[in-house]
């Protein structure tokens, strides 16, 4: 499992999170999202893309990267949140929504990657 996360305050909890799982599988990068992608050797199933609301765009920059560095295996799983206020389509052909709601505020939706659409 890879973290990527800016904010040192907010990886330091998440380090120690790791801890409390006794978990030497999660590894936390600290940095930019975009960049830190570009680093990444790992396929991934599962993907978590919630970046600050005040930058919507990176919700769609962050899975274009992901899409064009090859990094979803088919299948994966791809969760989005934003705004309540805001509407998100997804950002590619080859994802499609097996659920969407709305808590309060936020919409969250967990999207299916699939190759073969």
């Amino acid at each position: 499992m890879v973290a990527l996360e800016q904010q040192r305050q907010a990886a330091a909890g998440l380090r120690a999170a790791a801890a409390r799982l006794d978990s030497a599988a999660i590894e936390i990068i600290v940095g930019d999202a975009l960049r830190s992608i570009d680093g990444l050797q790992d396929r991934f199933d599962i993907v978590f893309i919630d970046p600050p609301y005040a930058e919507p765009q990176l919700r769609r920059l962050a899975f274009q990267r992901l899409e064009a560095r090859d990094l979803l295996n088919d299948g994966a799983r791809i969760y989005f949140e934003w705004p309540g206020t805001e509407s998100f389509e997804l950002p590619s052909a080859s994802l499609h929504w097996l659920k969407r709601k709305t808590a309060g505020q936020v919409q969250y939706g967990i999207a299916e990657w699939r190759l073969s659409r």
